[in-house]
């Protein structure tokens, strides 16, 4: 028998990369990117500069626990994943939902809460709909908020009805009133 030596370990792009748990760690600051336009999880008050919600006060638990400083990093939904990939800031908290085109390139944590998507009309307008199929109509305007996953889910589930792809900070509901 031949005396072959063992292969050399492999080691991946992953973990031959310092970790962002090390990074945050050697840096001293937790760089949290949120919205600050989603209530109740996260609310940035320009008035007093200040920021609210749950996902702050996790973020604010967090960073405790590690010992380091906190920078909240505001962003908007459509570039709520590019921020993270481009090292905008080390973790994300901004009521973000799974999908598979996202997991693809970033982690998640343990889901912590549970969204479903509903139908808002002006009280006046509540007769005219009374199933998804009276709003799947090329007639009816759907307002979503561009990069959510409310836009695809909409796209998908409505493909006769018009998107109306809101951006931030303005809110669909806005242009419901």
């Amino acid at each position: 028998s031949a005396n072959i030596p063992a292969p050399a370990p492999r080691i991946g792009i992953a973990a031959a990369q310092q970790s962002t748990l090390q990074k945050v760690l050697s840096s001293g600051t937790l760089r949290v990117g949120t919205t600050g336009d989603y209530n109740p999880m996260t609310i940035f008050d320009p008035a007093t500069n200040s920021w609210k919600g749950y996902e702050i006060e996790a973020a604010q638990r967090l960073a405790a626990d590690l010992g380091v400083k906190l920078e909240f990093v505001r962003t908007d939904w459509k570039t709520l994943i590019q921020g993270l990939t481009s090292d905008k800031y080390d973790i994300l908290m901004s009521g973000t939902s799974f999908s598979v085109a996202r997991l693809k390139i970033v982690a998640f944590s343990q889901p912590y809460n549970t969204y479903y998507m509903i139908g808002l009309v002006l009280k006046e307008n509540v007769g005219k709909y009374k199933s998804w199929n009276d709003v799947n109509k090329k007639e009816v305007k759907v307002a979503v908020t561009l990069g959510t996953n409310f836009e695809g889910i909409a796209k998908e589930s409505l493909p006769n009805s018009t998107l109306v792809r809101i951006e931030a900070p303005a809110r669909e509901y806005q242009e419901i009133l």
